[in-house]
């Protein structure tokens, strides 16, 4: 018999997109798998919606928002499954997206978790999402975003995978803990999947298990609460999961890197790392709570960690990503939109 999974969606004011989600997640063509739908205090009569039209989900209502990190948490919880499966409100998956992974997954023990190929709920001719790999200092990109589809035909580690479309067998959420409810929302799934690295485990992509994902079309665009949030939780990343000698090599210039930038003229620019002055409040709440993500730190580094940082390195990207793109701002904007010049810049390093 299949092992049971658990999925796990989070809801705030997804009403838009709820019904044709959870239609295309109840035709999923797997034989065990439960629905924990978790609401964080919806106010568009989400959960009126669900359980007039489906019986299927596990409705949870929270009282309040208590952002994706948090909401998942709750949900996991609740799951009963060897794996859990997490995915955005604002998708729509394959009939077999979950089998391809849950088969991937049961071959190999050591691998952590198993993300989709994220294709454009939108476009699906353009993709979302191939994997999350990031620089030395811990910035995170988006493979393949907004690209033509390519047609990745083996299963390849990544770096980290999107939890938009992601599967973590749960034991080993008990090894290395589960979201950081600090962060909210923004690079929750960048900072669990370097905790399962650091375990020594892989992260895999699944080119064969298919999921749209409207992403910023749900959102429609960036607001300063969400960059607050992503420059927070990205400071936090780095200070919990590097060695004390990288973070010490690496944070002030990862620091600066940021701040820099939020003085560009250049609004794609600014769309990647867009600091501003949600990058001063996100400093100072840093500041603030130093303490708090210290003893994390701690956490991590004596009872997680398990592998070195140069063995996950091979995994990063190229460290001039930086310059790539001052050369992109300053020979090439007007041939190559920032995305696509950045798709050519970059590779991963290689590992042996």
């Amino acid at each position: 018999m299949e092992p049971l999974v658990s999925i796990i969606i989070v809801n705030f004011n997804g009403l838009a997109f709820l019904y044709d989600n959870l239609r295309s997640v109840l035709n999923t063509n797997y034989p065990n798998f439960e629905i924990i739908l978790v609401d964080n205090a919806s106010t568009d009569e989400s959960v009126r919606f669900i359980k007039e039209n489906f019986h299927g989900p596990t409705i949870i209502e929270n009282k309040r928002n208590l952002g994706f990190a948090r909401g998942n948490n709750v949900g996991i919880q609740y799951a009963k499954g060897k794996y859990v499966a997490f995915l955005n409100t604002d998708t729509v998956v394959d009939k077999n997206w979950l089998l391809t992974m849950v088969h991937i997954a049961e071959k190999d023990s050591q691998i952590g978790a198993c993300q989709s190929k994220l294709l454009s709920l939108e476009d699906p001719r353009l993709v979302d999402g191939t994997g999350d790999f990031i620089l030395v200092h811990g910035l995170s990109y988006i493979r393949d975003h907004r690209g033509k589809d390519v047609d990745y035909r083996r299963v390849e580690e990544i770096f980290s995978g999107r939890a938009a479309a992601l599967l973590v067998r749960r034991d080993i959420l008990e090894q290395v803990g589960l979201f950081d409810e600090t962060y909210f929302n923004g690079y929750e799934d960048v900072d669990l999947c370097w905790r399962i690295r650091l375990r020594g485990y892989k992260i895999v992509l699944v080119p064969q298990s298919v999921v749209y994902h409207a992403g910023r079309a749900s959102t429609k665009k960036n607001t300063s609460q969400e960059a607050f949030h992503k420059h927070k939780n990205y400071l936090i990343t780095i200070t919990k999961n590097y060695s004390g000698k990288n973070l010490i090599r690496y944070f002030l210039p990862s620091v600066l890197v940021r701040l820099l930038v939020s003085i560009s003229p250049a609004s794609e620019v600014k769309q990647i790392y867009q600091p501003g002055s949600a990058g001063v409040k996100a400093s100072l709440w840093f500041l603030g709570n130093f303490k708090y993500t210290w003893r994390k730190r701690l956490i991590v580094q004596h009872f997680v960690r398990k592998v070195s940082d140069s063995y996950l390195k091979c995994f990063f990207l190229k460290s001039d990503f930086e310059i790539q793109i001052l050369r992109w701002f300053l020979f090439y904007r007007s041939k190559y939109d920032l995305w696509s010049y950045a798709q050519m810049a970059i590779m991963m390093k290689k590992c042996s």
